[in-house]
């Protein structure tokens, strides 16, 4: 016999059976029984055995797809160690067919927005790029530089900047062939929630994501800047489409996890070129950022428990450097929460108050003292389509309503400086700062911005 003691009840286990009497059953401290009957308890003191009724919770799991009518369940569910999650098999039929129309005999068709290529869910075999930048997106770029001096455009449309996004992002994956700090994570995010995808150039980079997690380990990452960019945008991605974790998107996840460091943040780009490949601290506003997107409540997974507050940690310890990262902790502290607090939030609202500019807009320098490539002073810097896209986007989610003075005069000012492309321009910082791509980042945050205005 065996002895367990919970708050000085004794409960006594035994094996009741004289066939089995001599191989007690042991229960481990610790470990919950989902039944203790009578086969493996020999005697009760001081305790009141209740047998307390079910509560009907209706149908957990129903039928989603055209051709399933009836699910049926035949086994219990069972414990994946490699995975860590508990698996289910189920038994689906399709409907009946009538013996006197055999044309009816035929496979069900599938709905266009449930297959992989519509969902985003994970292809067997990602088809392998045309191109994969493995010694970094740097020379020779076959994407144009976004030009200061192109004309504006002659009417504001929204539309006209997602087709510009569009694109952008066919010809970046195809010619140039590597995720994007400053493209990817906000190109996905710039689009509302389609279930039948997002467009051809949204897919054609998620299969392109796909087949870089797919081969990760024998064509390893870049930088762990590429696992985190790759791991967010796809996370979004799926919150946009299927609304459910594709197993491409847990496998980065996973990858990201594995590579936080110990202070909650990771090893990020520092190429000199601000604000986007400058610091440790933009990588870690960029993970808030997309585990608060992520769908089916990732962020609360217990499984990751700790890893995110290690990350909420690291907030607390360590205030935003600059305004332009103030900013996006807003966006993320709207999604994850628990990484800015409202005292904090408000300090910095009222300090890109202050750098709003007579025209309405805000200019990139303007949010980290960081002087652009004209030369002029920081408090001289014109006003243009990222800082003013990301400050107005910004504030939305701070709780700013888009009646507020401040964001509608931004408002006004994007509407009034769209370029004939369909760009918002905005010059880079730093090294290759002639090839202005964080007009990509521009464009995509001023479609968010007026999106979230709208």
């Amino acid at each position: 016999m065996k002895y367990r003691t919970l708050l000085g009840v004794s409960v006594t286990i035994a094996v009741c059976s004289a066939a089995l009497a001599q191989e007690p059953i042991s229960v481990p401290a610790g470990q919950r029984q989902l039944f203790l009957d009578d086969h493996g308890i020999a005697k009760l003191d001081n305790l009141k055995r209740t047998m307390h009724q079910p509560v009907k919770r209706g149908a957990v799991l129903k039928p989603d797809r055209p051709w399933e009518t009836v699910l049926q369940i035949r086994s219990a569910p069972a414990w994946d160690e490699s995975k860590q999650v508990f698996k289910l098999w189920m038994v689906t039929s399709t409907p009946a067919v009538s013996a006197q129309n055999p044309a009816e005999q035929k496979k069900p068709v599938e709905d266009p927005a449930e297959t992989p290529k519509a969902t985003g869910q994970s292809p067997a075999e990602p088809k392998k790029p045309r191109k994969i930048a493995h010694s970094g997106c740097y020379y020779p770029f076959p994407i144009q530089a976004n030009d200061p001096k192109e004309p504006l455009a002659k009417q504001f449309s929204l539309d006209r900047g997602t087709e510009y996004l569009d694109t952008l992002t066919r010809q970046w994956t195809k010619e140039v062939g590597c995720v994007t700090c400053h493209t990817t994570l906000p190109y996905y995010a710039s689009f509302p929630a389609r279930k039948k995808g997002l467009g051809l150039a949204s897919e054609e980079l998620r299969e392109f994501i796909e087949y870089r997690v797919a081969n990760w380990k024998s064509d390893k990452p870049l930088w762990d800047a590429e696992v985190l960019i790759t791991a967010t945008s796809l996370a979004v991605h799926d919150s946009k489409t299927t609304g459910k974790l594709q197993p491409s998107t847990r496998k980065a996840l996973e990858k990201m996890w594995s590579l936080q460091r110990p202070d909650g943040a990771w090893n990020w780009l520092k190429a000199g070129t601000p604000p986007l490949e400058h610091d440790d601290y933009y990588g870690a506003a960029l993970v808030a950022v997309g585990v608060g997107l992520a769908p089916e409540n990732y962020a609360a997974d217990v499984r990751i428990k700790d890893e995110v507050a290690m990350l909420r940690q690291y907030f607390a310890k360590t205030p935003p450097p600059s305004l332009h990262h103030a900013a996006w902790l807003m966006w993320a502290e709207a999604k994850l929460g628990g990484v800015m607090t409202k005292g904090s939030r408000y300090q910095q609202v009222e300090k890109l108050a202050k750098k709003q500019r007579p025209d309405g807009g805000w200019s990139l320098p303007s949010l980290g003292g960081w002087k652009g490539r004209d030369g002029l002073p920081i408090d001289k810097a014109p006003s243009d389509g990222y800082g003013t896209g990301l400050v107005v986007f910004a504030l939305r989610q701070a709780g700013l309503p888009s009646d507020d003075e401040m964001v509608r005069k931004g408002v006004q000012w994007l509407k009034a400086n769209q370029r004939e492309s369909g760009s918002w321009f905005t010059g880079s910082l730093g090294k290759r700062y002639h090839l202005n791509f964080m007009s990509h980042s521009a464009t995509a945050f001023a479609v968010m911005a007026l999106k979230a205005c709208e």
